[in-house]
């Protein structure tokens, strides 16, 4: 009985493997095209939930202001998913997309005050900066 079970597991793990084999999708077909695409429109949160949109639309004129801008949205990232990893056990599940966003608009006003404290730089005067 189980030596049945598994010769047909094996018959049909072979089937699958050989049917993988001989219906190889080619590299650019609609199926591939579509796993690409999909992400950059209607699956992309930006586009459809609209959030997090200052800093995607975050613009700046200069090479510096980019700069600094790029590096202070990756410090916020980077500590904000550590502190969020951090707290994950301790969160309650009901209050986690609260303590979530209470953690970026800290970290937020922490590296603005920060900024203005080392290089005299603001939100506001992004574009008059290194003129």
């Amino acid at each position: 009985m189980l030596k049945d079970c598994i010769e047909n597991y094996v018959s049909y793990i072979k089937k699958i493997l050989i049917t993988m084999s001989s219906t190889r999708e080619p590299l650019f077909s609609s199926k591939n095209i579509k796993l690409l695409t999909t992400p950059l429109g209607r699956e992309n949160p930006i586009t459809v939930q609209v959030l997090g949109i200052c800093s995607a639309l975050a613009v700046t004129v200069k090479m510096q202001p980019a700069f600094v801008m790029a590096v202070s949205v990756i410090a916020v990232l980077a500590v904000g998913n550590v502190v969020i990893s951090l707290l994950r056990k301790t969160i309650a599940p009901r209050i986690r997309i609260i303590v979530q966003l209470v953690v970026a608009a800290a970290l937020v006003i922490l590296v603005d005050q920060i900024l203005k404290a080392l290089f005299m730089i603001s939100a506001n005067n992004f574009r008059y900066l290194w003129d």
